[in-house]
C-alpha cells in the first residue's frame, strides 16, 4: 500500500482525500494533511483519521510516498523543492508554478537527480495523450480560449490593477500562459499545462468574461502540418469556490486509479 500526504484542505482537498479511501482502498492510504490554517487542517484530519501538520517538515517525517498539493501556485514554489529531495514523489494540481521556465528546470533537476517524479494531472481538461504527440511531432500551434463567469474571475490581480469591468461579455486578456498566470494565478492553470504537454513556447491564450454562465469552457485548438485537433472542455465550478473545478480533483484521483492498475490506458 502505497501513502500520501495532501497539501491543502480546500474544497478540491476534500474531494480527493473523501473518495480516495472509498474508491482505492486497498492501494492507498491518506497519512497526513498540511495547510496555513492550523484549526481547518486539524478538523481536516479528524475527519480523515490522520495527522495534521503545519510545516512541511513534518508532513514529510513519515516519508509519504506522494505528497499532493491543492494549495496553489505559491505553495508549489515553496515546497516543491524540498519534497522531491526528501525522496518524495510530488502531484502538482497548481502546474501555473512551473509557467517560470528556470522553476521549472530546477525542479525537474531535483527529480531527476533524486529519481523521484513530478506528475502533472491533466486538470479540467483531458487530451494530454494527444497533446504530446503533437509535442513529439514539433511545431505546434496551440491556442487557448477560456471562457469564464463574473465570480471565477472576480479577484484576478490583473483586473483589479487595470480597472476592467467583467460586468459585460468580452476579451478580458490575451497573451501568452506565462504572462496569464500572474494576473489569473487561479484561473489558467489548464493554460499553462497545455503549453507544457505540446512544449509549445509560442502558445496563445485569450480570456473570455461570459458574466452569467454557470459552466467554465476550455477550447483548446492545436495544428501543425499533418494534424488539427480541437479540444472543448466545458464543467461547472465548485461551489463553494467558483474559480475552482472540481473536475480537477478527480482527475487526480484518476491518475492513483491508473498508478494502482496493471492495465493503463494512454
Amino acid at each position: 500500500m502505497k501513502t500520501i500526504a495532501v497539501i491543502g484542505c480546500g474544497a478540491l482537498s476534500h474531494v480527493f482525500a473523501q473518495n480516495l479511501p472509498r474508491l482505492m482502498p486497498e492501494d492507498y492510504l491518506i497519512t497526513g494533511v498540511m495547510s496555513r490554517t492550523p484549526a481547518r487542517t486539524q478538523e481536516f484530519a479528524d475527519l480523515l483519521g490522520c495527522g495534521a501538520h503545519n510545516d512541511i517538515r513534518s508532513l514529510l517525517a513519515s516519508r509519504p510516498d506522494f505528497v499532493v498539493e491543492f494549495a496553489g501556485v505559491d505553495a508549489v514554489r515553496q515546497y516543491a523543492e524540498e519534497i522531491l529531495s526528501a525522496g518524495t514523489n510530488l502531484v502538482v494540481a497548481s502546474v501555473g508554478a512551473f509557467a517560470d521556465e528556470d522553476f521549472k528546470k530546477k525542479i525537474m533537476a531535483v527529480a531527476r537527480q533524486t529519481r523521484t517524479k513530478v506528475y502533472i494531472p491533466s486538470g479540467a481538461i483531458g487530451g494530454f495523450d494527444l497533446m504530446k504527440t503533437f509535442a513529439l511531432m514539433g511545431n505546434a500551434e496551440v491556442t487557448i480560449d477560456d471562457y469564464l463567469s463574473s465570480d471565477a474571475l472576480s479577484g484576478a490581480p490583473f483586473l483589479k490593477d487595470r480597472n476592467i469591468a467583467i460586468d459585460q461579455p468580452g476579451v478580458v486578456f490575451s497573451g501568452t500562459p506565462s504572462e496569464a498566470i500572474e494576473g489569473f494565478p487561479k484561473n489558467v492553470n489548464v493554460a499553462v499545462a497545455t503549453a507544457m504537454a505540446t512544449a509549445s513556447p509560442n502558445a496563445k491564450i485569450n480570456i473570455h468574461c461570459v458574466p452569467e454562465t454557470d459552466e467554465t469552457t476550455h477550447r483548446i485548438t492545436l495544428k501543425n502540418n499533418l494534424m488539427h485537433a480541437e479540444l472543448n472542455i466545458s464543467s461547472r465550478p465548485d461551489p463553494e469556490n467558483p474559480r475552482s473545478s472540481v473536475s480537477a480533483a478527480w482527475n487526480v484521483l484518476t491518475l492513483f486509479k491508473t498508478l494502482a492498475s496493471p492495465m493503463v490506458y494512454f
